[in-house]
C-alpha cells in the first residue's frame, strides 16, 4: 500500500519532472537573456548576502517556485513557458479579436444599409419597368383608338 507523502505539495505532485524540468530550463534562458524579475533577483541578492555566484542559485530555485505559484494560481504552463515574442503575438492576436468583435455590428448595419439600398433600387427598377410598358401601352391603345374612330368617320 503506498501512502501519500504528507510533506509533498499539491503543486509538486501536479508537475511531472518533464514539467519542472522545462520550468528550470525557462530560468536559465531567462538568465542567458538577461531576463529578470526585478523583485525575485533583488531577493535573491538579498538571501545570499551579496554574493553574485549564489544570488544566481538562489534565483533559479526562487523563480521556479514563483513559477509554481502561478500554476497552482491557475496560469497555463505554456504562458508561464513563452517566450516574450510569443507573448506579445497572442496578445496582438486577442486585440485583433477584440478589433472584429468591436466592427462588427458596424459592418453588419452597412451589409445591411448596402443590402437595403440595392433592394430600393432593383424595386425602382422593376416598377420603372413597369411604368414603362404601362405607358407605351396606353400610347398605343390611344394610337390604335384614334385610327379606329378614323376609320370609322370616314365610313361614315
Amino acid at each position: 500500500m503506498k501512502f501519500k507523502n504528507p510533506f509533498k505539495s499539491d503543486i509538486d505532485a501536479y508537475l511531472s519532472a518533464e514539467e519542472e524540468n522545462s520550468l528550470y530550463a525557462k530560468a536559465a534562458n531567462d538568465i542567458d537573456n538577461e531576463i529578470y524579475d526585478k523583485g525575485i533577483w533583488t531577493k535573491a541578492y538579498a538571501e545570499a548576502e551579496g554574493d553574485k555566484s549564489k544570488q544566481k542559485a538562489i534565483y533559479i530555485d526562487l523563480i521556479v517556485n514563483h513559477y509554481k505559484i502561478q500554476l497552482k494560481a491557475g496560469a497555463e504552463l505554456r504562458d508561464i513557458l513563452a517566450t516574450k515574442e510569443v507573448k506579445e503575438r497572442r496578445r496582438q492576436a486577442k486585440i485583433k479579436i477584440a478589433k472584429e468583435e468591436a466592427e462588427r455590428p458596424i459592418r453588419e448595419r452597412k451589409e445591411a444599409q448596402k443590402k437595403a439600398q440595392s433592394e430600393k433600387e432593383e424595386f425602382i427598377k422593376k416598377n420603372s419597368k413597369e411604368e414603362f410598358i404601362r405607358q407605351n401601352s396606353k400610347e398605343e391603345f390611344i394610337k390604335k383608338n384614334s385610327k379606329d374612330k378614323d376609320n370609322n368617320k370616314k365610313d361614315d
